[in-house]
């Protein structure tokens, strides 16, 4: 037995000098890079540009292969891809801290420094060289798309990183709590940004590229998707971020301007909508659009993006006046859920109605009053017998589901406040009022007192007492349900909270619409003029 484990100690022995001489050769590697002194020809410690003055026979000195290769290469302007591998990133609000100030269900996107790299095995190392961080934690995010949304992250340092982090493309995160525009639009908000900037040099790992629309014009589109590797690809807006399958960007020649133009015009909406660019300081981060990861299911919204099946490719790689047509709702739809205030808006069996308020805006906005949903599918008239003629409360259990004809009172009011009252701004006006308040209730516990304050604010809001109006519409009916509504949600409304409210609007002494705005419809408001 004893002749037995002599080969079997000499093998471990074997394998422990083996492992100890991979790691001695790794942090001997590092030391190697570490011992040699940066400053002394670059600027700073990115590496990205050489000082004053530096010669050749300088460079030439440089002890280091990787600083000497980067040195000789800055000098005589040889630096492969120099657009993608250094650049300057910027700080946003944290997504979470932005959710929570604009009370929206969802954060935005994260992923908004786009760098271009990817990293293609999963062996690969990546050589990062980072400058200044400003006291600012900066991260690098690899995200692969064809597996679930995760936390690849790896916090870097000022100096030389070197990260092995798989497969993926490449995102910055570096983010402060303290409010900061996504979109600056004076030189103060500017100097800013540019104050909290890091510059980041990837010295390694394949360049893909991405379109910006504040760099990049459509005529680049063809020649961006032509150089891209990766199998997903980039697209960079002004409020909107899409990732997508390169090979249908390049099957269809797609005009990437277009397509981003498109969605943020879109998303530009919502914000609209929402009273952000009424009362400014709106979302820090873009929305993020990306695909499914089988390319199948159904479109939905998550935490930091909102997702696509690929038969959205008609619209993302073909954008066209049709294709939007027959996707912004689904989009509208989508956003929406991001968009929704939350709890003011998010009362039990309003989580898919709420939202659609947006997809109303945004689908009328865009191809006017004829294309309403709620006419071309008949809902008027469908919610008014589901809900007015059958004389039920407006979140009955037995109608919890129909979204579409649920939805209908809500867009009346906009009708008839836009159309008929010239207050355009009543859920602008009520979004701010939301954001700026004490919550009334929760989503969860109480959510009927969230049903009565949207009413106590609509009537305050207007100066007009629409009480008959939300009566026929069933929101002053008791009600004690719980809604299956993603999580179980009390409804609770008790005879004696709508006898207090109904006192409350009553001693505004507002004055009441002079016709039943029940029946008001995109076809028919101007008859509610005289």
């Amino acid at each position: 037995m004893r002749k037995q484990k002599a080969p079997f100690i000499l093998c471990i022995y074997l394998r422990s000098i083996l492992v100890a001489g991979i790691l001695f050769f790794s942090v001997s590697g590092y030391a190697r890079h570490q011992s040699f002194d940066p400053l002394t020809i670059f600027t700073e410690l990115s590496c990205s540009e050489l000082k004053a003055g530096i010669t050749l026979r300088q460079i030439n000195r440089i002890p280091d292969s990787l600083y000497k290769t980067i040195a000789t290469q800055l000098y005589d302007g040889s630096y492969p891809d120099a657009k993608y591998r250094i650049q300057t990133y910027r700080v946003y609000q944290t997504p979470k801290v932005s959710a929570t100030r604009t009370k929206t269900l969802h954060t935005w996107g994260i992923l908004d420094n786009v760098t271009g790299i990817y990293v293609e095995k999963p062996e690969d190392e990546l050589y990062i060289l980072v400058g200044e961080t400003r006291e600012l934690e900066v991260k690098l995010r690899v995200q692969d798309f064809t597996q679930a949304w995760g936390e690849k992250t790896f916090p870097l340092h000022t100096g030389l990183n070197i990260v092995k982090p798989g497969i993926g493309l490449c995102y910055m995160l570096i983010f402060q709590d303290t409010y900061i525009p996504l979109n600056p639009t004076n030189e103060v908000e500017r100097e800013e940004i540019d104050s909290k900037s890091v510059k980041i040099h990837f010295v390694t790992g394949r360049v893909n590229g991405y379109y910006d629309i504040t760099h990049n014009t459509g005529e680049e589109s063809d020649a961006l998707i032509t150089h891209a590797q990766y199998p997903y690809f980039d697209v960079k807006g002004k409020y909107s971020q899409l990732v997508w399958y390169t090979e249908d960007f390049r099957e269809a020649h797609t005009d990437l301007s277009k397509t981003i133009t498109y969605l943020d015009q879109l998303v530009g909406m919502e914000i609209d909508f929402a009273g952000f660019f009424k009362y400014s300081n709106p979302y820090s981060t873009r929305m993020f659009f990306m695909p499914s990861i089988s390319g199948k299911g159904n479109p939905n919204a998550t935490v930091e993006r909102v997702i696509f099946p690929k038969v959205y490719k008609n619209f993302f790689a073909n954008p066209s006046e049709e294709t939007l047509l027959n996707r912004a709702w689904g989009i509208a739809h989508e956003v929406g859920h991001c968009s929704q205030s939350n709890p003011g808006l998010r009362w039990g069996g309003m989580g898919e109605v709420g939202n659609n308020l947006f997809s109303m805006y945004v689908k009328t906005q865009l191809f006017g009053y004829t294309k309403s949903n709620m006419l071309v599918e008949n809902y008027y008239e469908k919610a008014k017998a589901l809900i007015i003629d059958a004389k039920i409360a407006h979140a009955d259990l037995s109608i919890v589901n129909h979204y579409f004809e649920r939805l209908v009172p809500f867009w009346q009011l906009h009708l008839y406040t836009a159309n008929i009252l010239g207050y355009t701004d009543l859920y602008r006006d009520l979004y701010e009022h939301y954001r700026t308040t004490p919550d009334v209730g929760t989503t969860f516990a109480n959510s009927g007192l969230l049903q009565l304050d949207f009413i106590r604010n609509v009537c305050n809001l207007t100066k007009t007492n629409f009480l008959d109006f939300f009566k026929k519409w069933g929101f002053l009916a008791p009600i004690d349900v719980v809604v299956n509504d993603y999580g179980k949600r009390i409804l609770k409304i008790t005879q004696q909270d709508i006898d207090s409210l109904i006192e409350e609007i009553e001693s505004c002494h507002y004055s009441k619409p002079t016709h039943d705005i029940t029946t008001i419809r995109d076809d028919n408001f101007y008859q509610f003029r005289n």
